[in-house]
């Protein structure tokens, strides 16, 4: 009597299966112009603005590119997840899906991890370039030719900054208005402060190697503080990362050790439930550790 049960059972959670399997195929050919339309849309948009973004960091990449790794990383990285959680459909489905969607969104902090770690070279590299400008302003040079004499000079970043400000400038754009582009491009409060200094003194009259040996100064000053608040919020910074690994690794440590206990959890209502209390306690505890270490200079 109990295998027949157990049987019938069994046969019941097939046809769900089917039932459920046929019924999202049904949906999905009937929207499936529109569901095609709609992610060529959103990922059209995402190659425009990787190439966008990739641009400003001086990296070249045409939209063809930028679209088939948005494809292979959304698409193609959900799929593979979906192929390993086979035969558990639901956990399949719902881990891919988280997947495919934590790719889609990975280029952005890798990008202004990027942009934040160019700036910060930049920003280191502003000393040295305005102590250039400034004894080249004081050898007779105009602000043009003291520029030019840090891109002949000076390595990347700034080199590729001032060359593509120099280049604004011989297409007729003014120097002081190319200055302002520079520090659009750049999220870097000093070189606001050193693009505002020369539009002031360009306008009104005053001494440009004094004000540039005092800028450098500055942000010699700040880049020394910014490293010591680094150091002291170095230990925050592990934290975070192993609140964030350490669950994760022992999760896989426990999936290769008893992987018929850890499956209960990609199988049962209570395990998706103590995943995702999991993750969002994971999530909590790197962000308020975060809000805690960063301190802005």
């Amino acid at each position: 009597m109990m295998q027949e049960a157990a049987s019938l059972w069994g046969l019941y959670k097939v046809g769900v299966l089917i039932l459920m399997g046929v019924l999202i195929f049904i949906v999905f050919l009937i929207n499936s112009k529109k569901a095609v339309r709609y992610l060529d849309a959103k990922f059209e948009d995402r190659a425009n603005w990787l190439v966008r973004e990739l641009d400003t960091l001086f990296i070249d990449m045409n939209k063809k590119t930028a679209l088939i790794l948005i494809y292979a990383g959304t698409l193609g990285t959900g799929f593979v997840t979906f192929i390993m959680f086979l035969p558990n459909f639901i956990a399949g489905i719902f881990i891919g899906a988280a997947v495919g969607f934590m790719f889609s969104r990975l280029p952005a902090p890798m990008i202004q991890y990027m942009k934040n770690k160019r700036a910060y070279l930049f920003n280191i590299q502003m000393v040295d370039a305005l102590t250039l400008m400034s004894n080249g302003l004081r050898s007779g040079l105009n602000l043009i030719q003291a520029v030019n004499l840090v891109v002949e000079e000076m390595p990347d970043p700034i080199r590729q900054e001032f060359n593509l400000l120099l280049a604004q400038n011989r297409i007729g754009v003014p120097i002081d208005e190319a200055f302002v582009n520079l520090s659009k491009r750049l999220d870097v409060e000093d070189l606001d402060m050193f693009a505002t200094a020369i539009l002031i003194l360009r306008e009104t009259g005053g001494n440009l190697p004094e004000t540039f040996d005092t800028i450098a100064h500055t942000i010699r000053e700040r880049v020394k503080l910014t490293a010591k608040v680094k150091s002291l919020t170095a230990q925050g910074v592990f934290q975070a990362i192993v609140i964030t690994v350490i669950p994760l690794f022992m999760l896989l440590v426990q999936y290769f050790a008893n992987r018929d206990q850890t499956m209960l959890m990609f199988e049962t209502p209570v395990g998706y439930i103590m995943l995702f209390v999991m993750f969002l306690m994971q999530g909590l505890g790197g962000y308020m550790i975060k809000k805690i270490i960063t301190i802005k200079v």
